[in-house]
């Protein structure tokens, strides 16, 4: 009797055990599971954080050149942004870049560019730009698409949504021409070779400026490069002004009438507008003027 009583003991003991060692395994496994799934997360931000670097050394490296080259930045952008962010920007109406909170773009910020992870959104990543010491904040959205993080989305982008225009009378015109205030000599004029360049001649005060510019879409208008001027010249400080600002929205009304919103030249140091004086009137104007076509 008290051998069939010691060997219950042992197969009670036994058990013990083996129920131990599972719990053990068990709480091993789970420990481990969570471990892994740590690591790829840490693998997964450090990938992003990568791809983010990648795309904004190449991104500010190319704008800040003197001539940017647009299929590059074409690819770059479909390489690291989702087809609906671009869709969405291009029916915004901004007059700055997203992607760095600025007009103008400046290499020397990439020395001191930092990425983080949002402790707080998911997806979210904080990007820091400083620029001469003032820091400035982008938050994307990162959207993983066929093995490839991109950027999704950018938080706090305004809502000034473009509502197509009811334009049935006058669809979208060539803006080509000379265009004045009034067919003078020495009259500031806007010279458009085609429908994406041309010239812009300022005269003020009897001084003389020729800037080149960028037509875009037929309306607006941008600073491109300073490629006159007269010797006493005191228009605006020429060195500092943004060779990506739009200095003003044009549109055709007709076949001899041009509407145009003066905006000015933006200065890329002290984040002002410079010449805000409508050239074209020497009148500071927030309503557009209508410009006549000039032989």
């Amino acid at each position: 009797m008290k051998k069939i009583a010691l060997f219950l003991l042992l197969i009670v003991i036994q058990s013990c055990f083996q129920k131990a060692d599972n719990e053990v395994s068990k709480t091993d496994k789970e420990v481990t599971k969570t471990n892994t799934k740590t690591l790829e997360l840490i693998e997964t931000s450090d990938k992003i954080t990568e791809n983010l670097k990648a795309f904004y050394v190449s991104y500010i490296s190319e704008n800040a050149k003197d001539v940017v080259d647009k299929n590059y930045l074409k690819e770059l952008k479909s390489k690291y942004i989702t087809k609906s962010l671009l869709d969405k920007l291009q029916n915004l109406e901004l007059n700055y870049d997203p992607f760095v909170n600025a007009q103008d773009y400046n290499t020397e910020w990439l020395k001191n560019i930092e990425i983080t992870k949002d402790k707080l959104k998911d997806n979210t990543y904080i990007i820091f730009i400083n620029d001469n010491g003032t820091k400035t904040t982008i938050s994307l959205v990162i959207k993983k698409e066929l093995n490839q993080y991109k950027i999704d989305d950018i938080n706090n982008l305004p809502n000034n949504i473009i509502e197509p225009e009811n334009n049935e009378n006058y669809p979208e015109i060539e803006v080509t021409g000379s265009w004045k205030k009034m067919c003078e000599e020495k009259k500031t004029e806007l010279l458009a070779f085609d429908s994406s360049h041309g010239y812009l001649d300022i005269y003020l005060n009897n001084d003389y400026a020729r800037v080149a510019v960028e037509i875009t879409n037929n309306s607006n208008i941008k600073y491109s490069v300073l490629t006159g001027i007269t010797r006493y010249n005191k228009f605006v400080n020429w060195l500092d002004i943004s060779h990506d600002s739009i200095i003003c929205k044009v549109k055709r009304t007709d076949e001899s009438k041009l509407e145009l919103e003066w905006l000015g030249f933006y200065n890329k140091k002290t984040k002002k507008r410079e010449m805000v004086k409508n050239p074209f009137t020497n009148e500071t104007q927030n309503e557009s003027i209508v410009l006549k076509i000039c032989e």
